[in-house]
């Protein structure tokens, strides 16, 4: 239901966000999202981060359909405002104020939109939908920039797109080597040409860089603009934020800088609100010119993305994609394991990876956060240790025909070890989710593995607990990654209160494993 808001209340908001902002250190968050380019005014851009400060991609719920992807059940949408206009009739003036007469001395009237208030609307991040695949345009740009030959080619051609327009505004853009000098270049006011200095600025990267700044100056403070003679520290600030959203953008190192200048901004909201609108009608603006500068690229990217591709990609790694296909996912970054299986969603015939816990996860995410590896195989079997020593640590590599390092480093081999068997429980209790979905329980087979990872992840080659005792035991070893070895695992029991069913069952099962493990020793 939409209710009313007006400009009083709407302005009212918008300050006390940005107050949020500043107050809370979330200027680079700010303009981080800012960077996603979705195009809504700062007062919604502040208003959506409050509730959802992760989004990557936003539509309302119309859009979403249109472009196949249906909101999640039970989603609730992020709120924005939407402003209603009214027709007025006014009187016409021309170029310089005076209001305009027809030939018998009336004044020409013309309707006008005029702005009359704020209503409230619902908008959805990506991940509160699911349904076809969303070419991601910033992703392909990003990868391009990793190539340092796709740098140059992209200042190269950016160059030229300045050059045909300085024909319009006449901007030149010099590169001169300043023998001695620190600064990577500057923006000549008066002459209103950009110099970038080779001394300093040697790479494709970092002339690129020094462009993107100097341009975001020539666009605000220009010799005929009304920011001209602004302080120098606020004239930098608002020429590094721009630089920073278009480097975010294109997947560029950013610098955090001046930011000392941006907390003196929180002082006077009135000063921050305009600064910051100006910086984003700006760099949105320099994202648009040099997207244009590569624009055959950017319509062969999307002349080239089939979402079929994704699903042969899979297939490649021996994935079947059709319907109830059990699979597991490797989570590359945080090291567990989820299993689930292929569905297809029968309003538009959409493949998708439903896990056991009823998450839906698109096919591309599939690609781009996890490993998909075999339902049957054991996961010590596809992942091994290697050594970095080149950065003194330790990888665990995923292996394959594209093997690849998961998304984090270990000080030594023991930890690196230990990530691993924490996996593979993790992989077991998947398994046994999975049974207990389909009213099963695990094969002996299976509950001796999971008996045996982790006796191995305690370092006690005897343990051996009854069944609910090794989930137990599992599931709180997966819920508390601190826990490294069995007498940690003890202490942190003593601390749950004790009259709790999960504590004692907990005790029961620790118990019972060492009693087992003492008999073991004593057989031998």
């Amino acid at each position: 239901m939409t209710k009313k808001v007006n400009l009083a209340e709407y302005n009212k908001e918008l300050e006390q966000n940005l107050e949020e902002i500043f107050k809370n250190d979330q200027f680079k968050h700010l303009l981080d999202v800012i960077a996603t380019r979705h195009n809504y005014s700062l007062g919604n851009m502040l208003k959506i981060i409050q509730q959802k400060p992760d989004i990557k991609m936003i539509r309302s719920y119309d859009n979403w359909k249109k472009i196949g992807r249906q909101v999640k059940k039970g989603e609730t949408g992020l709120e924005i405002l939407v402003p209603t206009f009214r027709n007025e009739e006014v009187t016409k003036v021309d170029e310089t104020g005076f209001p305009l007469y027809d030939v018998k001395g009336q004044p020409i009237t013309e309707k006008k939109k005029v702005l009359r208030g704020f209503v409230t609307g619902k908008v959805f991040d990506i991940s509160q939908t699911i349904g076809k695949e969303v070419p991601s345009l910033k992703q392909f740009i990003q990868e391009e920039m990793k190539n340092e030959n796709n740098v140059k080619e992209l200042y190269d051609r950016f160059l030229g797109y300045l050059k045909e327009k300085s024909n319009e505004t006449d901007l030149p853009v010099k590169e001169e080597e300043h023998t001695g000098e620190k600064y990577g270049g500057y923006y000549d006011k008066r002459n209103h040409e950009i110099i970038i200095n080779t001394e300093t600025a040697k790479s494709p990267m970092q002339k690129f860089r020094v462009l993107i700044h100097e341009y975001a100056h020539a666009q605000l403070h220009h010799i005929d603009s009304e920011l001209k003679d602004l302080e120098r520290g606020h004239k930098e600030a608002q020429a590094d934020s721009c630089a920073y959203i278009v480097n975010k953008y294109f997947g560029l190192d950013t610098e955090e800088s001046t930011v000392g200048y941006i907390a003196s901004w929180a002082k006077d909201l009135r000063i921050a609100k305009k600064a910051i609108s100006e910086v984003q009608e700006v760099s949105m603006t320099i994202i648009d010119e040099i997207n244009e500068a590569q624009m055959d690229r950017i319509n062969q990217f999307y002349k080239e993305h089939d979402p079929s591709k994704v699903k042969e990609e899979l297939e490649k790694k021996g994935v079947k994609i059709e319907p109830e296909t059990k699979l597991q996912l490797l989570d590359m970054k945080n090291g567990f394991i989820i299993s689930g299986q292929i569905e297809k969603r029968e309003s538009d015939e959409v493949e998708y990876f439903r896990t056991n816990k009823n998450r839906i996860i698109p096919l591309d995410e599939l690609i781009q956060d996890y490993e998909v590896i075999n339902n049957q195989l054991e996961i010590e079997k596809i992942l091994s240790v290697k050594e970095n020593l080149k950065n003194s640590n330790f990888e665990i590599i995923v292996n394959g025909n594209n093997s690849r390092s998961l998304k984090r480093d270990f000080k030594t081999l023991k930890e690196a070890t230990q990530y691993i068997n924490r996996i593979g429980i993790s992989q077991s209790l998947n398994q046994e989710s999975m049974r207990k979905k389909e009213n099963k329980t695990l094969k002996p087979q299976e509950e001796k593995l999971l008996s045996k990872r982790i006796g191995k992840y305690f370092g006690d080659h005897n343990f051996c607990a009854d069944y609910e005792g090794n989930i137990s035991i599992g599931w709180h070893i997966m819920k508390n990654p601190d826990i490294k070895t069995k007498q940690e695992f003890k202490r942190d029991i003593q601390n749950l209160k004790q009259h709790l069913v999960t504590t004692k069952r907990l005790l029961n099962a620790i118990n019972q494993a060492e009693k087992n493990s003492m008999m073991c020793e004593l057989e031998r």
